[in-house]
């Protein structure tokens, strides 16, 4: 009973954990040092929590009565977690519409922060020590009991943390998830008030044999096991870091992830504990003479570092081939070194206490010595070493952390206990020798250049403090890459058209907000237009100087940009400007922190931050979407801005929303401006069909209008629709399961058939002939198919199909665009390699 109990903390502990990242997220965004913030102050909490509770634990009569109250306490905590976070919000938009430097900023979060999850955090952490208290009874067998104990509380954490990230937020939402987590409180509350009276504590009516056995009498062995506990959290954290950020290199992040990588390392952690305890029984008959201890240790620690590099600098091939197959890359990468840091938990812990009585202090105090070492361990890692070092050194330098743990435990071993003998030495330099020897054989795998595409030039790569940046050679073309995804290209394409299409019809615009900046091409092209005001928010600060050194950048120097390093979602939320114009330039619907801006929250949000006649404009990315989710994305946009037009970008979609009533586009206005440089050498573009269909013709341009009013409220009618919200964030759970072979753009060609508005609404009463709307009408049904047609197209790896597979690629893309340039094309190379007429 009382074990189940231990396990159901555990899995509340992590539920707490992924609420709080969440919810956090909502009020101080989800960059990296945002994200930092919540995950230091919640370890902080748990060390303070660690460290008082085994202090006090050490007099506690009734430990799980404690254990009861502590429970009851987070229950109301949960409960009481939305109206905290709300406060906050309002003090931190209240704060950061104060234009703060970015260090006071930074503060104040983190004093927000310390406000809210300090106190239950303190709360969590001293579960621990009052489980030993409770249930160490014998010295000899500390590391046993305490490896099960531990073990234990760390597999219901890895349970509640899948469960949570797979099952209580895609399917409950934030909100359910809390009353969840209270009932989870208050039944473990109540097992521990039962399990208090029916299991009274052994030493309940005793006091420890020795008042302080370790401080006085061992201090130098107390101080020593001290370091290497510090030295063992550091690194477990900044593992998970330089794993996560591995991983990158040849999967997709998703909603998901995070909670996969977690489970999986807590699971390891788990693994670990119980094998210590059930595998190593022995060891604790050595207590007296705990050199075998240490031994086990130091061995553990080298086979730490050898897995952490070894594993990192397998063939590119190795990797990318198992990611195909389920969670097992995951697996493989993480839980080896998870496994050994489980039983490293106990083992060091056996080594600190020699007197059970007084166990809850020594493994409370230790607890939160290990703690500290994860905070500074993660913040020195995603904030020094990757950033600064790379992922390839940071692999190196965790290593030798590693081995340095070891190294210590080795020099511990003799000065405190006995002599050292002859075969420790030879030993240390076996391992180290052979770990040297692995560092040599693995060096020929070049990070990142070898998870590149084979036709891929990797011409630059930076580690950014949010994801990996990389600029590549495709042909012809110089590409930005994002944690590989495509981001955009030095040349000109429909990108700039993000920006042409909405100034066309709000040509008075003054300030212009662009959240995302890529490789330039939309923002760049504001400044065409006599604006005032260019705010470019991205959430990678690297990105501004890496774009700029790689990309045609002489735009950037205008007097009129501002480039603030911040998440989007946040900025929008809490900012005092206001803006005329707000392009969102995000597309890639699967990566995580992007579902945020598809919700009806957040365009109320943008809404409150335009100007009376204000516009907003936002990628509907139609690769990444079925109808349902289609259907919904507009639904929930014209919940907030029913005044709407959805205007064709090549398979991304723009969707654009009047503040007041829609602008129509006046002819005039579009003649003035495709016969103005610079602007005209942009409406050379087209799309699919060659010179002829130039946007610098009328009937061209207009063939890209879609749908508004009712045939647009018809659309988003069209499937099952759900109103987004932050709550549950749908989008992103459902956008996670992409797969580009899927060829989901092709689902929605039928429903906008189906639902397209004339062309004569989008244009000024009167001022296009017949003519004109006709040849304008013909072009959008050729646009349209052509989203079905470049599904078509696609291939994954078209250097490896045969000319018969060419040929019949071609000809399904030409079934529904008979103009597309690029199917003509194939077409003729594959009648010419198979030796038909031309």
């Amino acid at each position: 009973m009382i074990y189940f109990l231990i396990f159901l903390s555990g899995a509340a502990g992590l539920v707490y954990e992924m609420a709080w990242i969440r919810q956090a997220s909502f009020v101080f965004g989800s960059s990296a040092l945002a994200l930092s913030t919540v995950l230091a102050v919640f370890f902080l909490g748990l060390s303070i929590g660690s460290w008082a509770f085994g202090r006090l634990g050490v007099a506690i009569r009734r430990p799980l009565l404690v254990c009861a109250g502590l429970e009851f306490l987070l229950a109301l905590n949960a409960l009481s977690s939305p109206a905290l976070f709300a406060w906050a919000d309002a003090v931190y938009g209240e704060l950061y519409q104060r234009q703060l430097s970015p260090m006071v900023l930074l503060l104040l979060r983190g004093g927000l922060v310390s406000l809210l999850l300090l106190p239950p955090t303190v709360l969590m952490g001293g579960t621990l020590p009052l489980f030993c208290r409770q249930l160490i009874q014998e010295t000899r067998l500390i590391s046993v009991k305490l490896s099960v104990l531990y073990g234990t509380n760390t597999l219901g954490a890895a349970c509640g943390c899948a469960v949570t990230g797979f099952v209580l937020l895609p399917m409950l939402g934030l909100r359910r998830t809390l009353y969840v987590l209270a009932a989870m409180n208050v039944l473990a509350g109540v097992g521990f008030c039962w399990a208090a009276y029916s299991k009274p504590c052994w030493l309940s009516s005793s006091a420890p044999s020795k008042t302080e056995p370790d401080v006085a009498t061992d201090y130098k062995r107390f101080l020593y096991v001290g370091v290497l506990f510090f030295m063992i959290g550091a690194a477990a954290l900044a593992y998970e870091l330089v794993w996560a950020r591995f991983l990158t290199l040849f999967i997709r992040h998703s909603v998901y992830t995070y909670a996969l990588t977690l489970s999986v390392v807590l699971v390891g952690m788990a693994v670990g504990s119980f094998g210590l305890g059930l595998g190593f029984t022995r060891l604790a008959e050595q207590r007296a003479n705990p050199r075998g201890l240490l031994m086990w240790f130091f061995s553990l620690q080298v086979l730490s570092g050898v897995v952490l590099v070894g594993l990192t600098h397998l063939p590119a091939g190795f990797w990318q081939h198992l990611q195909q197959s389920g969670v097992w890359h995951i697996v493989l990468l993480m839980m080896p070194s998870a496994i050994i840091s489980g039983a490293c938990f106990p083992l060091l812990n056996q080594l600190a206490s020699n007197d059970a009585a007084l166990a809850a202090k020594h493994v409370g105090f230790m607890g939160g010595i290990n703690i500290v070492g994860c905070v500074l361990g993660s913040l020195l890692t995603g904030f020094y070493l990757l950033p600064q070092w790379g992922l390839d050194a940071s692999i190196y330098a965790l290593t030798a952390w590693t081995l340095a743990a070891a190294l210590l435990a080795l020099w511990v071993m003799p000065t405190t206990y006995s002599q050292p003998k002859p075969w420790l030495a030879w030993s240390g330099l076996g391992m180290a020798g052979a770990v040297l020897g692995y560092l040599w054989v693995f060096a020929p795998v070049r990070i990142p250049q070898d998870y590149m595409r084979p036709t891929e030039t990797v011409l630059d790569f930076a580690e950014g403090y949010n994801s990996n940046l990389a600029v590549v050679q495709r042909n012809d073309e110089k590409v930005l890459l994002i944690d590989r995804l495509w981001q955009g290209v030095a040349s000109r394409n429909y990108q700039v058209m993000v920006a042409h299409i909405p100034m066309l019809h709000f040509p008075e615009a003054q300030s212009v907000l662009v959240v995302g900046l890529g490789a330039g091409n939309t923002a760049s092209r504001f400044l065409d237009y006599p604006i005032s005001q260019l705010d470019i928010v991205d959430i990678e600060p690297r990105l501004f100087a890496f774009t700029k050194k790689h990309f045609p950048s002489a735009w950037m120097a205008d007097k009129r940009v501002t480039f603030m390093a911040e998440d989007g979602r946040n900025y929008v939320r809490h900012t005092a400007s206001q803006y005329d114009f707000i392009s969102v330039e995000i597309g890639q619907l699967d990566r995580p922190g992007v579902g945020v801006f598809y919700t009806e929250q957040f365009y109320q949000e943008a809404k409150a931050k335009l100007s009376a006649e204000g516009m907003v404009c936002q990628f509907v990315p139609l690769s990444f979407l079925r109808p349902e989710e289609f259907a919904s994305i507009l639904s929930t946009f014209l919940a907030v801005f029913p005044k709407a037009q959805l205007w064709y970008n090549t398979n991304e979609l723009l969707l654009m929303g009047f503040k007041q009533d829609i602008k129509p586009l006046s002819p005039e206005r579009f003649a003035q401006v495709t016969t103005t440089a610079p602007i005209n050498s942009d409406f050379e573009l087209y799309y699919w069909g060659g010179f002829r269909y130039k946007l610098n013709q009328l009937s061209n341009f207009m063939g890209n209008f879609l749908a508004s009013g009712d045939e647009l409220r018809a659309l988003a009618a069209s499937a099952a629709a759900t109103v987004y919200s932050d709550d549950k964030l749908q989008l992103a759970y459902s956008a996670s399961v992409y797969k580009r072979g899927d060829k989901r753009a092709s689902m929605i060609v039928p429903l906008l058939q189906q639902h397209l508005t004339p062309i004569a609404a989008a244009l000024t009463d009167g001022a296009a002939d017949a003519n004109t709307l006709d040849n304008a009408a013909a072009v959008r049904d050729l646009n349209v198919a052509d989203i079905a047609a470049e599904d078509s197209l696609w291939v994954e790896q078209p250097d490896q199909e045969t000319t018969q597979e060419r040929y019949q690629r071609a000809q399904a893309a030409l079934r529904h665009n008979p103009k597309n340039s690029e199917a003509l094309g194939l077409l003729m190379r594959a009648r010419y390699e198979m030796s038909l007429p031309m």
